[in-house]
């Protein structure tokens, strides 16, 4: 393979790397703002779902248990953070909600496809599942009263928790994507320079060599450069001055 073929192979190369470098960079951020965003929702669903079972004091019902006052309770929930919230019993049935959409209370929560609501009073985990009616994300995540006791879940509309997460991280992902475009124009830059001036000190040495070659003694490099061309430029004028003595020498 030809230098020059290398050399442009190489920054082709590295401009690639730099641009795989920073599609990775990018994607895993995004990546990371929906796991994060992902868990702040489920932060805030397990602190209002402790908040629903707890009893101030003995005898005084908690809000699970005063489905008026908890109505109440997720209407003001609502309006400051401005999510939804469903809150079911152990059997799926709605016991309140502050939502958009059209919920009724003592209607079961049919919205999870695949169960996830179900499956998660079953064992506790927080799932996660769109909802195919009014495609929103929804997380529920289990009540729970006293130790393995679920009483039932907090369904959470976490499309605005995403949200808001990926707003914070927007200019961050627009600082690394410029970056990295800035880097491959660099890159590339640098490897047109470096080819042109690669060229023009081969092109010199090339032309030299062959009229050299074909007899022109006289022939000499002009140049001002002072790389390893400028070198081989005056190496090959020194041995071009040598050629001409002994061709007059020879003469004489």
């Amino acid at each position: 393979m030809r230098i020059r073929s290398q050399i442009i192979l190489s920054m082709v190369g590295a401009a690639a790397l730099i641009g795989l470098v920073g599609g990775v960079a990018v994607f895993t951020q995004m990546a990371a703002t929906k796991y994060l965003g992902l868990t702040e929702a489920t932060n805030v669903a397990r602190e209002l779902a402790d908040t629903i079972v707890f009893e101030p004091s003995a005898g005084t019902p908690s809000l699970l248990e005063q489905p008026e006052v908890l109505k109440q309770f997720l209407e003001q929930q609502h309006r400051r953070s401005q999510r939804d919230f469903i809150v079911v019993d152990r059997n799926k049935v709605i016991v309140a909600h502050a939502a958009d959409e059209e919920h009724k209370a003592g209607e079961k929560f049919d919205h999870d496809p695949g169960n996830e609501v179900g499956r998660t009073l079953q064992d506790g985990v927080p799932r996660k599942f769109i909802d195919p009616e009014e495609v929103n994300a929804i997380l529920a995540v289990p009540i729970e009263q006293g130790e393995d006791t679920i009483v039932g879940a907090v369904l959470l509309e976490y499309d605005a928790v995403l949200h808001a997460a990926e707003q914070r991280t927007n200019s961050l992902l627009w600082m690394v994507g410029l970056s990295t475009a800035a880097a491959m124009l660099v890159a590339a830059g640098f490897a047109w320079v470096l080819l042109r001036r690669f060229g023009a000190g081969l092109s010199d040495m090339m032309n030299g060599m062959q009229a050299l070659a074909q007899g022109d003694v006289l022939t000499r490099i002009r140049h001002d450069r002072k790389d390893e061309f400028g070198q081989l430029a005056d190496g090959f004028n020194t041995m071009a001055d040598q050629l001409a003595s002994a061709c007059n020498g020879t003469r004489r």
